[in-house]
């Protein structure tokens, strides 16, 4: 399975971000599970780092 997917309401996790996400710091890698809890819930995330931020998004294809 290349993702974890919550239903219509949900979001999906996908196993690319694995080796992206277990890279960065442990602070940096909360920030960005809260930045998809946020999107989720249809609210901003005001990201500490602006590099994390814009991979967020070219992620996601969503502003943070």
């Amino acid at each position: 399975m290349n993702e974890i997917y919550g239903g219509d309401k949900g979001w999906y996790f996908s196993e690319k971000w694995n080796k992206f996400i277990l890279r960065l710091p442990n602070e940096e890698a909360g920030e960005f599970i809260k930045a998809m809890c946020a999107l989720n819930e249809g609210e901003k995330y005001a990201f500490k780092s602006a590099v994390l931020e814009a991979l967020f998004e070219m992620i996601t294809g969503s502003e943070a």
